[in-house]
């Protein structure tokens, strides 16, 4: 998993943040509890992405981290120590979402799924149903290419948004 290094004035990792596509707060906290020497102290409550921006709470070594959301609509978890400062730990905890694979199996899927809606978009766009066949087409084209987007570059958008300093 890609992670997004946050570095304090020295160049020290003190937080780091992953994308939230494809883990979902529970699926953060799975990968929590099988870093060692970590204990979970707090999880997501129900329907915590409707209620709370701060939702898995652990401790590394006796350090308490958190895992926020930020607005509660980011498209990114921050994960860190609380309060924020440099730890030794943030390097372990990063290493570990680094190290999850399990995306792979869904953007595979992802790829396959995209490549049949393109193919049925095209077969659609050959047959003789009647007059909304290009608009079915298109949106089925439009989706296939979504997906197939999606799975090889991990990103939700097609198109690029310049980042301004």
């Amino acid at each position: 998993m890609k992670t997004y290094e946050l570095l304090d004035s020295e160049d020290r990792l003190f937080a780091f943040e992953i994308n939230n596509s494809g883990i979902g707060r529970h699926g953060v906290c799975r990968v929590i509890e099988g870093i060692p020497g970590t204990r979970l102290t707090r999880e997501p409550k129900f329907l915590s992405w409707f209620r709370e921006d701060s939702f898995c709470e652990f401790e590394v070594d006796g350090e308490t981290f958190v895992v926020e959301e930020p607005f509660g609509d980011n498209s990114r978890y921050w994960i860190g120590p609380q309060p924020p400062r440099w730890l030794p730990q943030t390097k372990r905890v990063q290493d570990a979402f680094a190290n999850v694979r399990g995306l792979r199996v869904l953007r595979w899927l992802g790829f396959l799924l995209g490549v049949a809606f393109v193919a049925f978009g095209i077969w659609f766009f050959g047959s003789d149903v009647g007059r909304p066949t290009l608009l079915v087409s298109l949106a089925m084209i439009g989706t296939g290419v979504y997906f197939i987007n999606y799975a090889l570059t991990g990103r939700s958008t097609i198109l690029r948004r310049s980042r301004k300093n």
